[in-house]
């Protein structure tokens, strides 16, 4: 079912602390404790500024969350209230707390972006300015529709009339990447080489490679790229140009076969049932013993590194090294 979000005012957000916001975009959590009913309807799924710390030690959502970022003080969805109910015998679901309204959670969809945004307790109205505005702003997967009818592309990528093979939806990054902030560096036509000089369109095609290196989706943007042909005839996917593409498809065939794509289709399926089991397999006992040795030695999780802290890490270890 799609959300009909064409009323800006008209939506309420809902804050949620992680890592519960995520376990119902991410897991099977469909049921939120409340003090008291919310009305049916259709909801923003904001993360709060703070993450419970304590709900991390709790297997199920270790399991749930595992490998996953976990954003705050920002829209990383949308949810549907179908309905409340308390409970009178058994807990309704594993996620149910005891004397508290539980609120019936359906037809989540995630955003492919966080939206930064400040929430607040109960419900609350988004503001029409911070929808339209970051809506409108913040491109995240090319030729991609999600609930609201908002269609999100990349450069090159909606002009054709064809649609993306649903097999292999277009990956997401929790932050925005390189060709979403800065789309025109990565323009290239097949043989374009012209621009202002071809010093200068040389300098363009290495500053696009440069960023598509450090790009966490670079191999998922590949594959996607490679598969759908006539969506990737211009521009620059994952460091390659689109000569290059076809100089790949051709391996692909030959490696693969001329069903390659339907190979990789395979795969990526095997591949998503193994990760979706992996989230409910319960932790070794020796997963166990280092998740509690972790926290009795280092403490309650850190927030993610900054940037500036990932790069001081680096320069250390690479002085170490060379100092081995």
């Amino acid at each position: 079912m799609t959300p009909m979000l064409y009323a800006p005012d008209l939506i309420r957000g809902i804050t949620i602390r992680q890592p519960w916001a995520a376990c119902i975009l991410h897991g099977d959590k469909r049921v939120e404790n409340r003090a008291r009913s919310w009305g049916p309807g259709w909801r923003l799924l904001h993360a709060g500024a703070d993450i419970d710390r304590a709900a991390l030690r709790d297997q199920v959502v270790a399991r749930t969350v595992r490998g996953l970022d976990l954003p705050t003080r920002a829209v990383i969805g949308i949810v549907r209230i179908t309905g409340s109910h308390t409970d009178t015998g058994e807990p309704c679901s594993p996620w149910a707390q005891p004397d508290r309204v539980h609120m019936d959670l359906d037809d989540v969809h995630a955003l492919a972006l966080p939206v930064l945004c400040g929430g607040q307790l109960g419900q609350w109205r988004v503001p029409p300015r911070r929808v339209r505005t970051r809506s409108a702003s913040t491109p995240p997967s090319p030729a991609r529709t999600f609930p609201g009818g908002l269609l999100m592309s990349r450069t090159g990528a909606t002009d054709s009339p064809m649609k993306p093979d649903p097999r292999f939806p277009f990956p997401h990054s929790p932050t925005p990447t390189h060709c979403q902030t800065n789309p025109t560096l990565f323009d290239f036509a097949r043989g374009d080489r012209t621009g202002p000089t071809r010093v200068a369109t040389e300098k363009q095609l290495e500053r696009a490679r440069q960023a598509c290196s450090s790009c966490p989706i670079v191999k998922d943007c590949l594959r996607w790229a490679l598969v759908n042909k006539p969506l990737t005839k211009v521009g620059i996917y994952a460091a390659t140009t689109p000569g290059q593409r076809t100089e790949l498809r051709k391996r692909m065939a030959e490696r693969l076969g001329p069903d390659w794509i339907d190979v990789l289709a395979v795969q990526e399926q095997a591949r998503r049932e193994r990760a979706a089991a992996a989230r409910h397999t319960p932790l070794t006992v020796s997963q166990t013993r280092i998740v509690r040795l972790d926290v009795e030695v280092n403490g309650p999780m850190r927030l993610p590194l900054s940037p500036a802290q990932q790069r001081r890490n680096l320069a250390r270890l690479m002085a170490g090294l060379k100092a081995a």
